[in-house]
């Protein structure tokens, strides 16, 4: 190997373990400078890209997205990437494109079809959403998120009897006893309690910022919002790559050349 391959090496290992430090300006440092010993390694713009997601900059990202596709259109890193990058800048049809794009590559990555489910969901194409959260269940019937997500669907789409039935299992999954108790009782048609829980209202929040008090008050008959919005706060979740060229998957890989 050449001695600016091992430099740039060095400096994307270390952009990784200040990207996940949370030490973000060290990250973006380390990873423009591995660029300039190696321009346009693919890896290497993939988590760059990543780090001006995480702060907070998601049009630089898309830029460097950009890069790294017209270089390798198949790697799948970068289509999560861009996705991500495009729901933060609200552009949900091209986000949800993204995500076709990343799934075709992946089929079998549960979490993509949750978000898939949840950017249709957004773009009120809720049978879409449907399908994709019954993509999930199939690769995993066992996870609690899964259910908790069709039986909010299934409440969309004004069938009740099956969205009670999709939080009953749920619940028999070990999902949040609290959230999902809430949603049951209000497809159900049962006394909603007046104290929503908290990780709904954070969750609802974030989904229908727009129409937010409307839905709690007109659906499911919500009685105390205003007091329950004082801490909202979002999570930034990403995928990485850990390979300085060959992509290994969204998650974190262990090997590095």
């Amino acid at each position: 190997m050449t001695e600016d391959f091992e430099r740039a090496r060095g400096l994307f290992v270390q952009g990784i373990a200040d990207f996940e430090a949370s030490r973000f300006d060290a990250a973006r440092a380390a990873f423009e400078a591995s660029l300039v010993l190696l321009p346009g390694r693919v890896s290497t713009l993939t988590n760059l890209a990543a780090t001006h997601s995480a702060l907070g900059a998601p049009e630089v990202a898309l830029r460097l997205l950009d890069q790294a596709l017209a270089s390798q259109p198949q790697d799948q890193d970068a289509w999560w990437h861009r996705a991500m990058a495009l729901d933060a800048l609200d552009q949900r049809e091209q986000s949800l494109a993204a995500l076709d794009r990343f799934l075709e590559l992946q089929p079998d990555h549960v979490e993509a079809w949750l978000r898939h489910a949840g950017t249709a969901q957004k773009l009120e194409r809720f049978d879409q959403a449907l399908e994709s959260c019954k993509r999930a269940l199939a690769l995993d019937p066992d996870l609690p998120a899964v259910w908790t997500n069709c039986g909010n669907l299934l409440k969309d789409l004004q069938r009740p009897d099956e969205a009670a039935l999709a939080f009953e299992q749920a619940l028999a999954r070990g999902a949040d006893p609290a959230l999902n108790g809430y949603f049951l009782a209000a497809v159900r048609g049962d006394v909603v309690p007046a104290a929503a829980p908290v990780q709904y209202v954070l969750g609802l929040f974030d989904n229908y910022a727009e129409t937010f008090d409307t839905h709690l008050v007109q659906v499911l008959h919500y009685q105390a919002h205003s007091v329950l919005v004082d801490n909202l706060h979002g999570l930034y979740a990403t995928h990485f790559k850990r390979t300085l060229d060959l992509g290994c998957g969204t998650g974190l890989c262990g090997r590095l050349v």
